[in-house]
């Protein structure tokens, strides 16, 4: 046995001159983006549009003195929470124009004016 300490590195030769190609997953395994952003995109969209049929309903409700004001806002704020939107930025932005902290329901009422407003001007295709 020799005095020499030892080496526990492998030893050189033909694999370690080759460069090693970086692996990338196989197709079906990458992550597909086009069609998950495609996908959340419509989820949105479906949400969305049953949120505001909800503000639909409770403004009808409303108005035929089945339900309060402040019941359908509070209706309304929870429906957002639980269809994952965010409250109708439009009311937030009425309740601003007038000086207003809370939005209201009049505000409401206005939101959904503007989207049905904006609705008729540009139809979905």
């Amino acid at each position: 046995m020799t005095d020499q300490p030892r080496d526990n590195r492998p030893p050189e030769g033909p694999r370690d001159t080759v460069q090693r190609r970086r692996h990338l997953p196989h197709r079906h395994c990458r992550p597909q983006f086009n069609e998950s952003v495609a996908a959340d995109a419509a989820a949105l969209a479906a949400r969305e549009e049953t949120f505001w049929q909800l503000v639909r309903r409770v403004l009808c409700q409303v108005e035929d003195g089945y339900t309060t004001e402040a019941t359908a806002m509070n209706a309304v704020r929870e429906a957002a929470e639980t269809y994952k939107v965010a409250f109708p930025e439009d009311a937030e932005r009425f309740a601003r124009e007038e000086g207003g902290q809370t939005v209201q329901f009049r505000h409401l009422q206005r939101a959904m004016q503007a989207r049905d407003e904006r609705a008729s001007e540009n139809p979905p295709q």
